[in-house]
């Protein structure tokens, strides 16, 4: 991920007093090395342009002309710049000097000297004469001393004043920073930066920033996977992203409560504004709605048990009552044959048969419950086989659940009164001989699906239903589950003259041992 989430105001604990104290001291040590640095290459560097000067007015006929006057013991100063002038002969032997230091020059022998003017020599510099030889002369110390302070104390107060000023500015700089950091040095922020960013990569579900003008702020690995994302997408319009991943379906993907990618519903949290330095910026989950849809589902088939349960108990009571009242009047033949006839509902007399496992049943007693108030008869094929699921793996028995309860439920819906309702499972080999897989199948005698209408079915937002109960999610769910465990989904129309929807899904390795004879 290219960037984390934004840190929130997290109570990090302060930098201590030594800590700090100890990088002040670092900084102020720095900076006083780079200002002597500083100093001392301007010192050099005025030193060496002052003699290069001094040199350079000697050209153009004055080196001969203070030759001469060497030469000639002219008792008048020579005065400064220089505080050595010595006229040397063509084999390199002193034979005159002058100036503050002249004596000290009697008798010496300069070698390796040049023709080229102000070519370095013992301490000074040698100049070559029109009437053979040299002359040599050393700057005056005195002379340059002054020169270098007179130059490099005005800009070694310039340098010092604009050094503690803008030192003492970073401080202050530096200061606002860590406050504005919430008190924080930058290795704490780096650590929560970091902190964040393998927090937002462990969430199962994917998730996204959007920045304030709607661009990719970043993203997780689960988001990364499932939209496609890449470093490059960073900045791109968020919502042109989303759009382009579910297909383009219509409207704003942003403002969707579920969209569709590939074979999952996803359902959008992306209403939780977070406070970003450049603006208002949004975190947006995309949650596995089936996941969701299971967990409901199952929450609801309780539920729905309960109340099966509870209706029958009237049921029970009122068989108790007649069945008493039968054997109060010594009719035990007659209560015989009512108990065998299914009490008062002839509900008795339905089982689930074949149905082992609980959840599945109690989601046909519900339907049955609620196709019986309707007037519609639901059925259990004969022959139907589902062992009880306990501890089997959790995405097969999720998805078992959801074709149950959505294909009765869609079913029991689009019929009216004398209409027939059958489900069916069985277990059969898979055609290309991988394995068992369990076939789920709900036929109806209600009026179907337009045949124009029967390759949308299954997609998400798509609902035959009239009004507010027109969602159009379920199916697209039990596809997307039913996908994803390599199973297949189908519409077609049913021999009792409605429609007959199908699902089959295969059975797990560690499942088959269940389905050994089914």
């Amino acid at each position: 991920m290219r960037r984390g989430p934004v840190a929130a105001r997290a109570e990090a604990t302060p930098p201590t007093r030594s800590s700090r104290r100890g990088v002040f001291v670092a900084q102020t040590l720095a900076f006083a090395v780079v200002l002597a640095a500083a100093l001392v290459g301007a010192m050099l560097f005025t030193g060496a342009e002052n003699d290069r000067g001094a040199v350079g007015m000697l050209a153009g006929g004055v080196a001969d002309e203070l030759a001469e006057r060497v030469l000639s013991r002219d008792p008048r100063p020579f005065g400064r710049p220089f505080s050595l002038y010595a006229v040397v002969d063509a084999d390199g032997h002193v034979i005159a000097t002058g100036g503050i230091e002249g004596e000290r020059a009697e008798g010496w022998h300069l070698a390796s000297l040049s023709d080229e003017p102000g070519a370095r020599v013992a301490g000074g510099y040698s100049l070559p004469l029109a009437r053979g030889g040299w002359l040599v002369v050393e700057v005056d110390a005195r002379w340059r001393d002054g020169r270098i302070l007179g130059i490099v104390l005005p800009i070694g107060l310039l340098i010092i004043t604009v050094g503690a000023t803008s030192f003492y500015l970073l401080r202050v700089l530096s200061v606002r920073f860590t406050r504005a950091a919430y008190r924080m040095e930058p290795e704490q922020v780096d650590q929560i930066v970091r902190e964040r960013a393998a927090l937002l990569e462990s969430i199962a579900d994917a998730a996204i920033g959007i920045d304030s003008d709607g661009g990719l702020l970043w993203f997780n690995s689960t988001a990364g996977d499932l939209l496609g994302l890449a470093e490059d997408d960073i900045g791109t319009d968020a919502e042109r992203l989303l759009s382009a991943a579910s297909g383009g379906s219509g409207g704003r993907a942003l403002d969707a409560h579920l969209i569709q990618i590939g074979d999952r519903v996803l359902m959008l949290s992306a209403d939780l504004d977070v406070s970003q330095a450049g603006g208002e910026s949004r975190l947006v989950m995309l949650r596995d709605y089936s996941r969701d849809a299971a967990l409901l589902r199952a929450l609801d088939g309780a539920q729905n048990h309960i109340d099966a349960l509870r209706s029958r108990g009237h049921e029970f009571a009122n068989t108790l009552h007649i069945i008493e009242g039968l054997l109060e009047m010594a009719e035990p033949e007659r209560a015989l044959d009512f108990v065998r006839a299914g009490g008062v509902s002839g509900e008795f007399g339905m089982p689930a048969d074949g149905v082992e496992d609980p959840s599945v049943r109690a989601l046909v007693y519900a339907h049955r419950a609620r196709a019986r108030e309707r007037g519609i008869g639901l059925l259990v094929s004969p022959g139907a086989a589902l062992p009880d699921l306990a501890g089997a793996d959790q995405s097969f028995t999720e998805a078992s659940l959801l074709i149950v309860g959505n294909f009765l439920s869609n079913a029991v819906e689009s019929c009216s009164t004398g209409d027939t309702v059958q489900l069916m499972i069985q277990t059969s080999e898979a055609p290309d001989g991988s394995g068992p897989v369990v076939n789920f199948a709900v036929d109806d005698s209600g009026p179907g699906i337009p045949e124009h209408l029967r390759a949308r079915v299954f997609s998400l937002g798509m609902s035959t239903k009239p009004g507010r109960d027109a969602r159009g999610y379920g199916l697209a769910i039990v596809r997307g589950s039913v996908t994803r465990l390599g199973g297949s989904c189908a519409c077609l129309t049913s021999d009792l003259g409605g429609m007959r929807f199908e699902a089959s899904i295969p059975v797990p390795d560690s499942e088959r041992a269940r389905f050994a004879h089914g």
